[in-house]
């Protein structure tokens, strides 16, 4: 099964760059920006849409949701219905508190896990869409709200650290585009280092 969109998580504006909710949006720029693709503004979708040309799987659509974080599934469900594509052949790519940061792993169905994001898309379609779920846990300190959390800044050493790895993450999420979830989540799931970038 190819898939047939694959869209980040995140806020738009300014002032949610640079933060852990907003590393679905960080990931899926690095993704569309191997393939030189340029984004334009589809205020019928309420997204930031490109078309990419996948050399093993022909035409792809990338998609960034600007209805903020908590109504991303009215974006990502008018975008499917459009295009006439099946949930389960989107690829969804949002952070994950429940993940160690940097950590970065495949699912397939599931709950939304508290994730506001994922809440809101699975209000409006089913849940049997692919996740790539990047870690920015553990919460700290483990007393700061959660908001708070997910909507502050990566820190100098977190951000270093990105820096380095997001063509990784690119060329994780083209191994799950070019092999499937299965093979995705074998080669990716297992790694313990986050530094591996092979």
């Amino acid at each position: 099964m190819s898939f047939e969109l694959i869209t980040g998580l995140g806020n738009p504006g300014k002032q949610y760059d640079d933060t852990r909710h907003n590393i679905g949006f960080e990931i899926l720029d690095a993704y569309a920006a191997r393939f030189r693709a340029e984004w334009s503004e589809s205020r019928k979708f309420e997204a930031l849409t490109c078309q990419i040309n996948h050399p093993t799987k022909g035409k792809l659509l990338l998609a960034k949701p600007i209805t903020y974080m908590n109504e991303s599934g009215r974006s990502l469900s008018a975008i499917a219905r459009y295009f006439q594509i099946n949930v389960e052949k989107i690829v969804v790519i949002h952070d994950d508190l429940n993940i160690d940061f940097g950590r970065v792993k495949i699912s397939g169905s599931g709950s939304a896990g508290g994730h506001n994001g994922l809440s809101s898309i699975l209000s409006h379609m089913d849940s049997v869409f692919t996740r790539f779920r990047v870690g920015i846990g553990p919460k700290i300190p483990s007393e700061m709200m959660l908001t708070d959390f997910v909507l502050g800044k990566f820190t100098p050493e977190e951000r270093t650290f990105l820096e380095k790895q997001i063509l990784a993450y690119a060329n994780w999420l083209n191994l799950l585009v070019d092999r499937g979830a299965e093979v995705a989540m074998n080669y990716i799931n297992r790694k313990k280092n986050t530094n591996e970038s092979s």
